[in-house]
């Protein structure tokens, strides 16, 4: 299984988590730990990691795909349960596509928006509740970049795209806080570098 040093900073909101006792707060504002591919996570792969890195993770980000229209989604509980036995935040990568045939199918905007998909959103919300331990979820990351076109084709993304995602990133959000889970911290992970941008190609100055 591959893995990847990740350095995330949290500076705006100060976590009470893994390793720390009750109503305390972790204000140092960085966190090393390692993206995992793969699903479950399991704790001999986040000790493996640490032993080939000698770095001890205090977060654990993994990645989780919605499901197909029609099949039953997944609460990561396995998973969130290795991180934490290791005293590291999960950080869940959520995103809204599915494979078929090996291939990625990227949900419709339409089909978040219109409600197609509350039923998975709210069971996940309620067993993120019942789980009751502080993690992250990275809902549709990168978003700036073509290579996600998040609710459209590829062909799609353009200007319009970051009210589209407004749009997702909102009504999935107001349904955790419906649901009162307010153990799951949002993460806005935009890349370092929007594609397309003027400097691959200058009629993308948007």
């Amino acid at each position: 299984m591959s893995a990847r040093i990740l350095l995330i900073a949290l500076l705006l909101v100060p976590l009470t988590g893994p390793g720390l006792s009750h109503g305390e707060s972790r204000r140092d504002p960085f966190f090393w730990g390692f993206a995992l591919d793969g699903h479950p996570i399991r704790t001999e792969t986040i000790e493996r990691v640490e032993r080939a890195t000698g770095l001890h993770a205090q977060m654990v980000v993994f990645f989780l795909q919605w499901p197909a229209p029609g099949a039953a989604g997944t609460f990561p509980r396995e998973s969130l349960d290795a991180v934490r036995s290791k005293g590291a935040i999960p950080v869940v990568t959520w995103e809204p596509m599915y494979y078929e045939k090996g291939r990625e199918i990227v949900i419709p905007q339409a089909e978040i928006l219109g409600g197609r998909y509350d039923s998975y959103v709210d069971s996940f919300a309620r067993e993120a509740r019942a789980w009751g331990r502080p993690f992250m979820i990275r809902f549709a990351h990168e978003m700036n970049i073509s290579r996600y076109h998040w609710g459209t084709e590829e062909q799609e993304y353009g200007p319009k795209s970051p009210a589209v995602y407004r749009d997702m990133f909102r009504h999935v959000v107001s349904r955790f806080r419906k649901a009162d889970a307010h153990n799951v911290f949002w993460v806005f992970c935009p890349n370092a570098e929007s594609v397309p941008n003027a400097s691959y190609d200058p009629t993308a100055s948007w």
